[in-house]
């Protein structure tokens, strides 16, 4: 009759292990040193792929100082006047252009834009060619920007060409129905409205 001890080391030899063997210390110890090591790499891989997930939106967060964000930006051109503020003649940079055949009406309105406070760049005949019946034609890249709302008030009745431009600039062309530049007591200064959200 088998003895317990007997069954044991039938049991032993059924799960594979080698009878009658002893495991050194030093192969212990190091396959305990190798499931430590992996129990340490899973944890660093884990704490890592939870901070990559959580530390963007860390940095995004609104800075409670500022107080709360609307989520606005402001034009990306540098020279455009901070929302809120008035536009002047100081804030606008303006092309003059003689669209007729009057000699010097181009470099007399420039010189009068320029003693009014506006930044005159060039003064030209239209490079563009164009023959222009009317008072002229104010060309810039939006219609509703702050910079042609002020300066259609020293030409009443010029015509507004949105022509796509990348800047702030305007060019004022004159046409054959020009006479004088706007009073500028009445001209007021027009407000930077606050971009859309």
């Amino acid at each position: 009759m088998p003895t317990t001890s007997d069954l044991r080391e039938l049991l032993r030899a059924d799960a594979g292990e080698v009878v009658g063997t002893r495991v050194p210390v030093e192969q212990v110890i190091r396959r305990g040193r190798r499931v430590r090591f992996r129990r340490r790499a899973a944890m660093v891989s884990g704490a890592c792929i939870i901070a990559a997930v959580t530390l963007p939106n860390a940095f995004n967060q609104p800075d409670p100082a500022q107080g709360p964000s609307t989520g606005c930006s402001r034009p990306s051109l540098s020279t455009a006047p901070a929302a809120g503020d008035m536009v002047t003649a100081g804030d606008v940079t303006v092309n003059v252009y003689n669209a007729t055949l009057r000699r010097g009406l181009a470099h007399e309105t420039a010189a009068e834009l320029a003693s009014r406070g506006f930044d005159v760049a060039e003064v030209a005949y239209d490079p563009l060619g164009a023959t222009i019946l009317g008072v002229g034609e104010i060309r810039a890249a939006a219609s509703d920007s702050p910079e042609v709302e002020f300066l259609i008030q020293y030409a009443p009745g010029a015509v507004v060409v949105v022509d796509g431009r990348a800047n702030r600039t305007v060019d004022l062309a004159l046409g054959d129905a020009f006479t004088s530049l706007g009073n500028p007591i009445v001209v007021t200064p027009v407000p930077v409205p606050q971009p859309p959200c």
